[in-house]
């Protein structure tokens, strides 16, 4: 079977989609990936390549997209048509759409290559654990792989056909899926609630797997940075202790990785330190303890600001990230999200508009009258109308960097009409590509070919989306 994965921009590289379709071709599929921002004109190419499945990653974050996408691709190719990610995991309904004719609930390694298999075979589908289709509904489980390290290495060749992403001196890996924790308004937590008891344990890969996959691609391509794009990372010591040492003997690339605060402590910064970690990501969420505690289950203020302590002497940057726009926060809360960061001494921050996730216990406490999530992009279904908010989440960066301009950026926050995007990208490139150590010329090339952060589809490491 030959099948065709369509994507919006490089700013969605998945190292999940990297691990499907290496699966799919050890199984004797092939695969290719189709760029739409890169690709013109994008079904005459994909036509010439002549797919039996198309198959798009469909992030709930741009679930509009997704299904213009599959109705394109009925329309153009006349092909099966299967729905992959967060979208279909939480919105199985979306199969009713007349172009959509499979779903894959959970992580889609199995369910897709059974799907292969049945196709080329002629026959019927059948009952297959996250595979939903026409005849059985979406009501299907959810699926998931138990072993990483018996899957097959990434294929990474799928985004690397593209130069701008071969070139790029970053890249992305995954140590591990799932999470430990529970928090009310995450994916992992509507996963959870799908399929209680099993579906979202750590999976990690061992030591040795990982340093193989970073070499493999080192050995082919530009590398000076290695980002872990786990959920969370280094949740268990023991692991952490043998990457430590692997990791410097072998690879000796500074990296990031994000953990939260109760991890950050006097076991583990030794060990991310000796291993060369040069920024983590730390998720605050909000700067008002009494929200961050129901939201998360835990997230004492003195536990943040001594685990900022502890990175900063080690010499890690404390990376917090956070989320503005939480149902009916005020501007005067989240500014306070912003006041909080400078006040622990984070270095860096990064900031979301909260979106409602169906299936996540928050999400599904937001008033229905909010914009369907199957329209737009990411600032046009945010759960906040106040325009002030929105200014702030493309300013934020720029105050917790360099405080001496928050008065400056609180007047601009309210401030209507604002064209702030151009400028939160450059902002963007400029302060990551401090944390990275890579060039000027570098980010912003890869910038300009990644695509807007906007409309990033991607955000899910756990699932293809």
């Amino acid at each position: 079977m030959r099948v065709l994965f369509v994507q919006h921009a490089l700013i969605d590289e998945s190292p999940v989609l990297a691990d499907l379709s290496a699966f799919l071709k050890a199984s004797g599929n092939e695969t290719h990936l189709l760029i739409e921002r890169l690709e013109r004109p994008l079904w005459e190419k994909a036509a010439a390549w002549r797919p039996d499945l198309v198959a798009i990653p469909s992030s709930i974050l741009a679930a509009g997209w997704a299904l213009r996408i599959a109705r394109e691709a009925k329309a153009h190719l006349d092909r099966p048509v299967i729905l992959l990610g967060s979208l279909p995991t939480f919105q199985g309904d979306v199969l009713r759409d007349a172009s959509v004719d499979y779903v894959c609930r959970g992580e889609a390694e199995i369910p897709v290559s059974h799907l292969c298999r049945a196709l080329e075979r002629g026959g019927q589908v059948g009952s297959i654990p996250g595979l939903g289709t026409k005849d059985a509904g979406p009501d299907v489980g959810l699926a998931r792989v138990d072993s990483l390290d018996e899957m097959p290495f990434p294929d990474r060749d799928l985004y690397f056909r593209y130069h701008p992403a071969a070139r790029f001196s970053v890249k992305k890996f995954l140590s591990s899926r799932g999470c430990l924790h529970d928090c009310s308004f995450c994916y992992i937590s509507g996963i959870r609630r799908l399929a209680p008891g099993h579906q979202h344990s750590v999976r990690r890969k061992s030591v040795a797997r990982v340093i193989d996959e970073i070499e493999r691609v080192r050995a082919r391509h530009p590398l000076k940075f290695v980002v872990f794009s786990d959920d969370l990372f280094g949740s268990h010591v023991s692991w952490l202790e043998e990457f430590a040492q692997a990791y410097h003997a072998r690879v000796a690339l500074p990296f990031y990785c994000n953990m939260t605060a109760s991890m950050i402590n006097e076991r583990s910064v030794p060990l991310l330190a000796r291993a060369g970690c040069r920024a983590v990501g730390m998720g605050v969420e909000t700067g008002r303890e009494s929200l961050r505690e129901a939201l998360k289950g835990m997230g004492k203020d003195r536990e943040y600001k001594e685990a900022c302590r502890r990175l900063t002497s080690s010499g890690i940057r404390c990376v917090g990230l956070n989320v503005i726009g939480w149902p009916q926060e005020s501007f005067e809360e989240a500014w306070q999200t912003l006041e909080w960061n400078v006040s622990v001494g984070i270095p860096d921050a990064r900031v979301a508009l909260y979106i409602p996730l169906p299936g996540t216990p928050l999400g599904e406490s937001v008033p229905t009258d909010l914009p369907d999530l199957t329209q737009g992009w990411l600032p046009e279904r945010r759960s906040t109308s106040d325009e002030r908010i929105a200014n702030l989440y493309y300013l934020f960066r720029l105050a917790v960097r360099w405080p001496a301009l928050k008065g400056t950026v609180r007047f601009l926050a309210g401030r209507r009409r604002l064209r702030l995007q151009p400028w939160f990208r450059l902002l963007s490139a400029g302060l990551d590509k401090d944390i990275l150590g890579i060039a000027w010329w570098e980010a912003l090339s890869y910038m300009r070919a990644a695509g807007n952060f906007d409309r990033r589809t991607a955000n899910f490491p756990s699932l293809v989306s």
